[in-house]
């Protein structure tokens, strides 16, 4: 993978304290960062393991180096996490922006108006997508994944939608906790985050469903 963030792995600092610097998992030393609006790391948030816990109020972020996407090519996305926020348009849990709504967006969110939808993966004019479920505030598996024409999204492990799109994602940086598009648009995350892993892979279900599993154990998530 590109880019793999996992709070059971964060050490020296304690429940409560700011997180400056989730370290990147993955051997590409992509960690990302952030100097004023900090979360904070909670331990306990679910299946007894810890969390990375963003305000939004507070534009809680952290940001990682650029390179984990590239052009048109395969990619994928999966998080773990619980929304919390209420009332709002969208939440962006983690992904790569670009300009609205031509292909260069790839965000796992959660959505509460104008599309209910959680996980809605960005990245195209989808303001008619169906089978979506209304955000829960429940822990669960999100999974953006791109074969190269077409955009699947996954929850817990199931398909719930796909659009055929070409994704171009150059000229970004990864986020955690909000998404920045090249306009003026930021959406902020509101909520828990145990595992956020992006990378640039062959699309194969067989290995997508492997990691999600192995995400979805680490925190005793129902997962199909």
């Amino acid at each position: 993978m590109g880019a793999v963030f996992d709070a059971r792995f964060i050490s020296g600092i304690s429940a409560g304290s700011d997180v400056g610097t989730w370290s990147d998992r993955s051997g590409n030393a992509r960690d990302a960062t952030e100097s004023t609006n900090k979360p904070t790391y909670e331990v306990n948030r679910q299946g007894g393991a810890p969390a990375v816990v963003f305000v939004k109020a507070n534009s809680d972020k952290l940001t990682c180096a650029s390179g984990v996407f590239s052009g048109n090519n395969q990619k994928v996305l999966i998080a773990a996490y619980k929304n919390t926020s209420t009332g709002t348009y969208s939440d962006a849990c983690v992904g790569q922006s670009g300009t609205l709504n031509t292909g260069g967006w790839f965000v796992i969110q959660s959505r509460t108006q104008a599309v209910t939808g959680d996980p809605y993966i960005a990245g195209y004019s989808a303001d008619t997508q169906n089978n979506k479920s209304t955000p829960d505030n429940a822990w669960k598996i999100a999974c953006g994944a791109y074969n190269g024409s077409t955009l699947f999204t996954r929850k817990n492990g199931v398909q719930i939608d796909s659009v055929a799109r070409t994704m171009s994602t150059n000229s970004s940086v990864l986020t955690i906790g909000y998404d920045q598009q090249i306009t003026t648009v930021t959406e902020l995350w509101g909520g828990d985050i145990g595992v956020a892993m992006a990378g640039q892979i062959t699309y194969s279900l067989p290995l997508i469903k492997r990691m999600e599993h192995g995400v979805a154990y680490s925190y005793k998530i129902a997962c199909s």
